[in-house]
C-alpha cells in the first residue's frame, strides 16, 4: 500500500478550529480542548517525511501518433502511467478534444458501421422510452441511451458535413415549437414581457 503525507500546519489549524466550535459543558468543553492539544502534540512530534508533492497530469494525443505531456511537453510515443521525463501521473487519460475522438472513431470503424451504429442506438433509446411508459422511467439508462444517440449523432453530422445546416434547421423548428406554442396557449406572448 502506497504511503500518504499530510501537510502537518494545516491538520493543526484543522484541530484548532475543531476546538473553537466545539460546544457542550465546561467539562466537556475542557476534555475536548485537552484531546485536541494531546493529538496536536502527537502530530508536532512525529518524524516528518521528505516529499515532493505528486504531480497529475494527463496524455495529449496528436494525429500524428505522438503523445504529449501537459506538465511538461514531453513527447512519446506511447501513452505509458507516467511521464518519463517530469514523472507527473497521468492518471487524467489522453487528452483528445470529442471531435477528434469521434473523428478517429469513423476512420477506424469506418462510416457504414457507424451508421448502422447509430440505428441501432436510436432503437435502444426508443426501447428505454417505451418501457418507461410500461413500467416508469429508469432515468440512469434513459440519461445513457441519450448519451450514446448524442454521439452517434455527433457522428453524422460529421459524415455528412452538415453541423451549420442541422444548427439552422434546429432554430427553425425550436422557433415553429414556439409559434405553436403561443397560439395554443401553452404559454404567454412573449413579447407581453
Amino acid at each position: 500500500m502506497m504511503a500518504e503525507y499530510i501537510e502537518r500546519e494545516s491538520l493543526i489549524r484543522e484541530i484548532i478550529s475543531n476546538m473553537a466550535s466545539f460546544i457542550g459543558t465546561s467539562d466537556e468543553v475542557q476534555k475536548h480542548d485537552e484531546q485536541c492539544n494531546y493529538a496536536i502534540s502527537c502530530i508536532e512530534d512525529a518524524l516528518s517525511a521528505d516529499v515532493v508533492p505528486m504531480r497529475y497530469g494527463q496524455w495529449i494525443y496528436h494525429d500524428d501518433g505522438v503523445f504529449t505531456c501537459s506538465e511538461c511537453g514531453n513527447a512519446e510515443s506511447s501513452d505509458s502511467c507516467y511521464c518519463s521525463y517530469c514523472g507527473a501521473k497521468m492518471d487524467g487519460g489522453i487528452a483528445m478534444n470529442e471531435r477528434q475522438i469521434l473523428g478517429r472513431a469513423i476512420s477506424f470503424y469506418g462510416s457504414e458501421i457507424q451508421r448502422v451504429i447509430a440505428i441501432e442506438e436510436l432503437s435502444e433509446l426508443q426501447k428505454e422510452l417505451c418501457k418507461s411508459l410500461r413500467s416508469g422511467a429508469d432515468r440512469p439508462h434513459i440519461a445513457e441511451e441519450i448519451a450514446d444517440v448524442q454521439i452517434m449523432l455527433e457522428q453524422i453530422m460529421m459524415l455528412y458535413e452538415c453541423h451549420e445546416d442541422v444548427a439552422i434547421w434546429r432554430h427553425k423548428k425550436v422557433k415553429r415549437l414556439l409559434e405553436r406554442l403561443i397560439h395554443d396557449g401553452g404559454i404567454g406572448n412573449i413579447n407581453d414581457g
